[in-house]
């Protein structure tokens, strides 16, 4: 019964916009937080791993002042991306082993 009360909520989730735009909300809220909070901290680390992503990628290419603020918005929103995919496969392995047990 709960697969399929859920089911539409899954497939609007699983639909790349969406995604794209929970993302950039996920990045627009942790920007906006304090810098002393644990979500502030978050957001330094990831703005720090961006920086320094970017500043890794400049010694390869040459990068000037466009393509460093498009690297940047990319890549914030790869690694939050990636971040989010891991979280969930990891819940969801936990769940699934959960159900096992």
């Amino acid at each position: 019964m709960f697969k399929t009360l859920s089911a539409p909520f899954r497939m609007a989730l699983r639909f790349p916009l969406v995604q794209f735009a929970l993302v950039i909300s996920l990045i627009l809220l942790l920007q906006a937080t304090d810098d002393t909070s644990i979500f502030g901290r978050i957001f330094d680390g990831l703005d720090r791993l961006v920086d320094d992503t970017v500043e890794l990628i400049g010694t390869v290419f040459t990068v000037k002042s466009f393509t460093k603020s498009w690297l940047t918005f990319g890549l914030m929103i790869a690694y939050v991306y990636l971040a989010c995919w891991l979280i969930l496969s990891l819940c969801g392995i936990g769940a699934r082993r959960l159900v096992d047990f």
